[in-house]
């Protein structure tokens, strides 16, 4: 195993870390087609990725096409089930209604037994390992099993840490929730349980919708948005759940799901990479810090030990590159906000009841 595992942290090209690992694998879990992508921290679609085996074309369109309606993806229930890999064989055994349709799934793509893993990080899906073997081969043996189940966290971790970004950022947990269209609460992760002690869902809906904030009793601010349910998103487990509830429960008409996410405003690490990002100087992105801070010109100059000319200067070229006119404008931006904080009462849509 661990010659498995050493490689994805030896390399800080993600690329090559993960051609090498599948050409590892391939000596201990043989495979006609092999995969692993990158799953979108803000989208949970997945994204970039690198295939392996000889037919490395058909998985990649497989998954870039299917991943939403695959059975093993739908059964992993991402992000709350990390690090365990589930079989198309087993499901199928579950649900033999679903055999026909899938059948003709794997003879357009050429395999008859595929293993899926969400490979996950602190709680948050960082991508997923596809593995298809053609008709003929043996499936997966338990054995192999354990050995994928095993490997995942350090996917995740290495594809974290090869990155130059914040991991801090990455490892906290993001909130989920999903709502009907009658705001039927239908999923929830631990991450939302104070938002929702504390909001309706219309007011909850309403803040997502107009992009806005919201801040706890901690004064941390949460930034509310709808996630779209594409063809690529791992969570569209949680659209066909909600019209399973649908038909179970009489008289009820779930509609159209909306998910939400609810994500901590950004630390100080990703905040100096989105102000790199707007072609700030490394001085630049300490000045526009500093100011996030609160700090005057004055203070600035004292910390940073140059001259407050030197400081109104260097705000002034922020300004220009990030297109603001003030330091209010600066922070909104900075933040994602279009807006100063909205507040929850004019969030709240007004009833048509009398």
């Amino acid at each position: 195993m661990l010659d498995l595992v050493n490689p994805l942290y030896g390399l800080r090209d993600q690329d090559l870390v993960s051609k090498e690992f599948l050409g590892n694998l391939q000596g201990v879990a043989p495979f006609d087609a092999a995969a692993i992508f990158q799953i979108d921290q803000h989208t949970y679609e997945i994204a970039q990725g690198v295939c392996a085996g000889s037919d490395a074309g058909l998985i990649d369109e497989y998954l870039k096409n299917h991943a939403s309606a695959d059975l093993c993806s739908l059964s992993l229930r991402c992000p709350t089930r990390l690090n365990e890999a589930d079989l198309l064989s087993r499901l199928l055994t579950r649900d033999p209604q679903a055999a026909p349709a899938t059948q003709n799934t794997r003879s357009r793509f050429g395999f008859e037994h595929a293993l899926t893993v969400v490979a996950g990080w602190r709680g948050q899906p960082i991508a997923l390992l596809r593995l298809h073997r053609r008709a003929g081969a043996s499936n997966f043996s338990d054995e192999e099993i354990s050995l994928i189940n095993g490997i995942a966290p350090h996917i995740a971790m290495s594809s974290v840490f090869n990155k130059p970004t914040d991991a801090q950022s990455i490892g906290v947990q993001r909130g989920l929730l999903a709502l009907t269209s009658d705001n039927r609460l239908i999923y929830a992760n631990d991450s939302v349980q104070e938002l929702l002690a504390e909001l309706p869902a219309a007011t909850i809906r309403a803040l997502a919708e107009s992009g806005s904030v919201w801040r706890n009793d901690d004064e941390r601010v949460f930034r509310l948005r709808i996630l779209a349910l594409s063809r690529r998103s791992l969570l569209s487990w949680i659209e066909l759940e909600a019209s399973a509830q649908s038909h179970a429960l009489e008289h009820c008409n779930a509609g159209a799901v909306t998910v939400i996410a609810v994500e901590p405003i950004q630390r100080r690490q990703a905040l100096a990479t989105r102000l790199a990002r707007s072609r700030l100087s490394r001085r630049e992105v300490e000045v526009a810090l500093c100011v996030m801070r609160g700090l005057s010109n004055a203070d600035i100059a004292g910390e940073l030990g140059i001259d407050e000319k030197t400081v109104k200067d260097h705000l002034r070229r922020v300004y220009g590159k990030i297109d603001v006119r003030s330091r209010t404008a600066m922070i909104s931006k900075v933040l994602g906000l279009e807006a100063e904080l909205i507040p929850v009462a004019s969030a709240v849509p007004k009833s048509t009841c009398q």
